[in-house]
């Protein structure tokens, strides 16, 4: 939260005198899930990803959000940017890059697994503010302890409101 309001306050001095209709986004993206280690194998738990987005530019955003096991438990971090592609301001097609990172689950604090999100989607915002963005893109993990890579597929719809 610290990060959001820090990055609200500078995007203050970005802002000059560009007229902006909305600047910021809170959308959830209650399709995620997270496959956790469970006995013999894998068990598939909802994640929902609480995602903020803050306008920087005309064209570009910058995106925080926080994954959570169950609403409860939060197990990753991840800052990225969009680039919104169309005419439309903080609308339309955009493409997404970002780093992700698992947050620790023992004592230790040591981050874990990072990531790289590659994602193309679509935002809209309706006359409501509601704010319909599906997505569709690659999540490329490195594994520390295996020390390897391993893709998946990063898809979703985050659903929330813009002002």
């Amino acid at each position: 939260m610290l990060l959001i309001l820090i990055f609200g306050l500078i995007s203050k001095a970005w802002d000059g005198d560009l007229e902006i209709k909305y600047k910021y986004t809170i959308s959830i993206n209650l399709f995620s899930i997270v496959f956790e280690e469970a006995g013999h194998g894998v068990l598939p738990l909802p994640s929902p990803g609480i995602n903020f987005e803050l306008r920087i530019s005309k064209k570009f955003s910058f995106n925080f959000e926080l994954n959570n096991v169950l609403f409860v438990l939060p197990h990753e971090v991840e800052l990225g940017i969009r680039e919104y592609l169309g005419k439309k301001d903080f609308e339309g097609f955009y493409i997404y890059q970002g780093l992700a990172i698992g947050l620790p689950t023992d004592r230790s604090f040591i981050p874990t697994d990072p990531s790289l999100v590659l994602v193309i989607g679509y935002k809209s915002i309706g006359s409501s503010k509601f704010t319909i963005d599906p997505f569709l893109g690659a999540k490329i993990f490195y594994a520390i302890e295996e020390k390897r890579i391993i893709p998946t597929p990063a898809l979703g719809l985050y659903l929330g409101y813009s002002w």
